[in-house]
């Protein structure tokens, strides 16, 4: 009797073991001060909190903050982008590029902590949706792409992968294949302004013809295959990319989809530089 318990016994055990193998943990690690959160965030709420977000009283055109008045203003646009429009509609973006926020996308961007574009997508969507009365939602999310070269060197594009919880959340098709990188053009930080600018001159092409064929064959739920039939090409795109400094990369993209017959191109960003 007694060893047919043991067996019993041992035989729970192993299932126990197995299923706590399996399951998710209820809790986590704050990535900024270790204390233990839900496993559903990355963050605790007092470093959440803290964290350097954006806010609304910026220019809607370029999203740099705006004097007092103008930020109450209905245009809410700022002198430069008044003078000067960027080819964009809209920049939105959750913070300012600060630390914490900086080191988190440094991480991410060359060192391989790619579970950070997964904590800071949710969180991007979660800000978007608190603020989604004063914005327009997108037909389709475009990642800025990456050269294939330097997609091989780093193994994934940072860009995307905070685009795919942003297309989840907000139930917005997520196409990365229509557009792409033509030439492998060189980092961008460091440089200044007018080389950025020629840095990305023509180094990217647009066809959604990918998109109206059903090209999203075998991509996730969230990807082009989730029920998008365009007409033609996608009247209101938002273009997903880490960080917007001047804006170089950002407008030599929406020129390409313009030229491809896109109305509305936003950039979404998770940080914006305050210069």
């Amino acid at each position: 009797m007694r060893s047919g318990m043991e067996a019993v016994n041992q035989s729970t055990m192993d299932w126990v073991d197995k299923w706590l193998k399996n399951i998710r943990p209820l809790f986590r690690p704050c990535v900024l001060c270790g204390d233990r959160v839900q496993a559903s965030s990355g963050f605790c709420p007092p470093c959440l909190g803290e964290l350097p977000w954006l806010g609304a009283a910026v220019c809607r055109r370029c999203a740099l903050p705006l004097a007092a008045a103008a930020a109450v203003a209905e245009e809410r646009t700022c002198g430069a982008c008044q003078h000067h429009p960027p080819p964009y509609a809209q920049v939105w973006a959750a913070f300012r590029y600060e630390s914490p926020i900086s080191w988190l996308l440094q991480r991410l961007k060359y060192q391989g902590h790619v579970v950070y574009a997964r904590l800071l997508g949710e969180v991007m969507a979660a800000e978007w949706l608190r603020q989604q009365d004063v914005l327009r939602r997108p037909e389709l999310l475009v990642p800025v792409p990456l050269h294939p070269a330097r997609l091989r060197q780093r193994g994934y594009n940072q860009a995307l992968e905070l685009a795919r919880p942003l297309a989840r959340i907000l139930g917005v098709p997520l196409d990365h294949r229509s557009c792409r990188r033509l030439r492998p053009t060189a980092m961008q930080a460091g440089l200044p302004a007018d080389r950025r600018r020629i840095n990305v001159r023509q180094a990217f092409r647009v066809d959604f013809a990918g998109v109206n064929a059903g090209m999203g064959a075998g991509m996730g739920a969230a990807e082009v295959d989730c029920g998008v039939d365009f007409a033609g090409p996608p009247r209101h795109v938002a273009v997903i990319d880490d960080v917007l400094t001047t804006g170089a990369t950002a407008a030599a993209l929406t020129e390409c989809l313009v030229a491809a017959g896109v109305a509305r191109v936003e950039v979404w960003v998770c940080a914006r530089t305050i210069r």
